[in-house]
């Protein structure tokens, strides 16, 4: 495919994206005084269908209800227009990829998105849905949006992690002047609800069982109602018999499939009732906050489409170039006139898919993908294939699922990274192999575990710290005399030869029995300490065991190294003490990740020495602070950042070209 760069109105449209049945997408520059450029996306109507007043309704629709959403999670529309025969939006340009886009490059990969990542993608479109479902114009008159379209194409995700919602182009509006007749279909089929396969009249919740489809696919790889023709995807929809993702894939946890099903009722009154109740539920569920989650998965999808990124550059700094040169042989007060032309160049430099692809800079580009479906002919351009019907495909090297389960709550480590803190903890996409599982509690031991992850299985790891000994056994030192110090229980033989006890006596009374005990102490003061593994208090302190008792013990104070020994041979009556000498531990390393804005690669230098691995990756280093350097001169990339590490922590840097 080639295209040859285009004056259009007051733009300049220097690459294609997509034609479907209805229009033309494409990526524009805008200039204006003083240097100014702005890089778009025009979507045009097909000039031959700017004389049915349908379309053209349907199309002045699209941009009355996509200018009045301003929202972070909805494409933003800037312009609308007429240039000859032909009228246009103009839109914000993400920088990015559809949903559909990544699902197919996976499936090819035969790998599953994240479940994070699913969960997050579903969470953000939900806030996008619920913002315009709401919307009201300045009186507080509702609009009544429902998109009618939530599928995959619709769905962007961008490089820096946003996620926005696109193509209101048969949005139901209450002010439409362009109105669907009854029981005519609208939408692309294998996403519509039970309702809108029908026929019926459909409200929100009808987008909320076409996210429920999304989310089912993006968690299973697997298209959930695509049958072998279109009567049968509708007969399948209408009967929304839905088996739980987890049956599909045995990643998914029942807490996932609940959601997944309810908001899959065929029945919209057992669904979730707003977008805004979906967007809560799932942010319950979600295993980190949505900013963290927005990080990773900005670094997730430049490393899996940093290929394609380098192309895409390539193309849009080309028709860029020839747009330039082209303005700049115009009277400047043609670039925001009523006009259009060709481009005018040699014909060498007409954009070709076949051309030299050498690049010589980094910039944000709007991927070919992201929009090609935005002309709102269902299936314009073909279909496409997730993961296919038959057996669950495993990868070569596919993940593993850890769950963690324990109780009470405490900090979980995993190859020492924290990963959360709590009861319970589930991480997907572990890599196969051995890994290292620490819980600490303040104030008590901590236990660590390896564990052995199979790939495609769940490992499980479930442990219980020991119940803490009531600290009443224990006695502050210099608290008493002996006398005052301890009571025992004597027995005392009746008339009849049972025993009973006789009540509590002072130390000292000729029928008591003393106790052995140990004086705990360390330098510095404060350790914990542990007693056959059981916390018995903190020192100074004094402990009361058993006469012939042996007792591990351990001392444990942040910062230090624990200290261990043992008691042993004790007898009633002795007293002896146990003191240690706590040395200074070494911190404990952090990590720092690296990744490249915009996708690519860098030579990684830390503290001035070049690392044999290469950006994006991560690097575990000791805590304490780091000079990051990430460099590579075919982007234009020089990039230097002093960070902080500490221990158990993760430090970032994205380093722009």
């Amino acid at each position: 495919m080639s295209f040859e760069p285009e004056a259009f109105g007051k733009y300049f449209l220097v690459d294609k994206i997509a034609t479907g049945g209805m229009a033309e997408i494409f990526k524009a520059k805008s200039f204006g005084h003083g240097g100014f450029e702005n890089l778009i996306v025009i979507k045009r109507i097909l000039s031959h269908l700017s004389e049915n007043e349908d379309f053209v309704d349907m199309f002045v629709d699209e941009a009355k209800v996509s200018v009045a959403l301003q929202h972070a999670n909805i494409v933003r529309v800037y312009d609308f227009g007429r240039v000859l025969d032909n009228y246009y939006i103009a839109m914000e340009c993400v920088d990015g990829k559809d949903v559909r886009a990544i699902l197919r490059k996976l499936g090819r990969r035969k790998v599953y998105m994240p479940m994070e990542f699913a969960l997050y993608v579903a969470h953000e479109a939900c806030k996008g849905l619920a913002y315009a479902h709401e919307k009201t114009d300045l009186r507080g008159h509702p609009y009544g949006i429902v998109h009618r379209d939530m599928s995959p194409s619709n769905v962007l995700v961008s490089y820096d992690g946003d996620v926005k919602i696109a193509d209101f182009g048969i949005a139901k509006a209450e002010q439409n002047t362009y109105n669907t007749a009854d029981g005519v279909l609208k939408g692309k089929f294998e996403y519509m609800s039970p309702e809108q396969a029908r026929g019926e009249e459909v409200d929100a919740r009808s987008d909320l069982f076409s996210v429920g489809i999304l989310l089912y696919e993006m968690l299973t790889g697997r298209r959930l109602f695509k049958g072998e023709s279109d009567i049968a995807t509708l007969e399948a929809i209408k009967r929304a018999d839905v088996k739980p993702p987890s049956k599909v894939s045995s990643r998914i946890p029942g807490h996932v499939d609940r959601l997944v099903l309810k908001a899959l009722s065929g029945d919209r009154e057992e669904r979730f009732q707003s977008a805004a109740q979906l967007q809560q539920a799932l942010r319950r569920i979600l295993p980190q906050p949505p900013d963290e989650l927005h990080k990773e998965m900005a670094t997730w999808l430049r490393d899996q489409f940093r290929d394609e990124i380098v192309e895409e550059v390539r193309r849009l700094e080309e028709g860029s170039a020839l747009a330039t040169e082209w303005r700049d042989t115009l009277p400047e007060e043609t670039w925001d006139g009523n006009s259009t032309a060709t481009l005018r160049t040699d014909p060498q430099r007409t954009l070709d898919d076949g051309s030299d692809r050498r690049g010589s800079g980094m910039v944000f580009v709007a991927v070919a993908v992201v929009l090609f479906l935005l002309v709102g002919a269902a299936g314009a351009l073909g279909g496409y294939t997730m993961l296919n019907n038959g057996p669950e495909p495993v990868a070569a090297t596919a993940p593993g699922v850890l769950g963690i389960e324990v109780s009470p709550a405490a900090r979980i480590i995993v190859d020492g990274t924290l990963r959360g803190e709590g009861t319970t903890l589930r991480i997907e996409n572990v890599d196969a192999g051995e890994h290292t599982v620490r819980f600490e509690i303040p104030g008590r031991e901590a236990y660590e575990q390896l564990v052995q992850v199979a790939s495609e299985k769940m490992a499980v790891i479930d442990y219980s710290f020991p119940p803490v000994e009531p600290l009443s056994s224990t006695v502050p030192m210099g608290s008493g005399t002996d006398e005052e110090l301890e009571e025992e229980e004597a027995p005392k033989i009746t008339s009849s030869g049972t025993s009973r006890s006789s009540g509590s006596r002072r130390r000292g009374a000729s029928a008591a029995v003393t106790r052995p005990r140990v004086d705990f102490g360390s330098t510095p003061p404060g350790a914990t300490v542990f007693v056959d593994g059981s916390a018995v208090g903190r020192t100074p302190m004094t402990w009361t065991g058993s006469a012939g008792e042996t007792a591990s013990v351990r001392l444990v104070l942040d910062g230090y190294e624990p200290a261990t020994g043992s008691v042993s041979g004790l007898r009633n009556g002795q007293r002896t003490s146990f003191d240690r000498t706590l040395k200074k531990a070494a911190a404990s390393p952090g990590t720092v990740t690296v990744g490249i804005i915009g996708g690519g690669w860098g030579n990684v230098f830390i503290d001035g020495k070049q690392q044999t691995k290469t950006a994006p990756t991560k690097f575990e280093l000791p805590a304490g602070p780091h000079e990051i350097r990430v460099v590579n001169p075919d982007l234009g990339l020089d990039h230097t950042e002093k960070v902080t590490v500490t221990a158990g922590g993760n430090a970032r840097v994205n380093a722009r070209p």
